[in-house]
């Protein structure tokens, strides 16, 4: 969520050294940088457009914890992805793992 919007996203943990020989996904980058630190996103064009968020900005992910009960993680937008894919760049939500 980013101020009033809200909307469903994929949220996938990457560990980017682990992904690079297994994933294009950071090669369509298309604005800001690919995940270097645990409190980093980047997210699909789409995405980032229907929460009205830009890079520099900071999106809270709304999550069950393990117990069952919620759980909040606060991350800074450092980079934008477009796939091509209208439906993988609506949900498209990666952060360091």
């Amino acid at each position: 969520s980013a101020g009033e919007r809200s909307f469903g996203a994929r949220v996938v943990a990457v560990d980017p050294a682990a992904e690079a020989p297994l994933s294009s996904v950071a090669s369509a980058l298309v604005q800001g940088r690919y995940l270097q630190a645990g409190d980093e996103a980047v997210l699909g064009t789409l995405l980032a457009r229907n929460l009205g968020v830009r890079l520099g900005d900071e999106v809270l992910i709304l999550g069950t914890g393990p117990e069952g009960g919620m759980a909040v993680l606060a991350v800074e937008i450092v980079g934008l992805i477009e796939t091509g894919l209208s439906a993988l760049d609506r949900a498209l939500f990666r952060i360091h793992k």
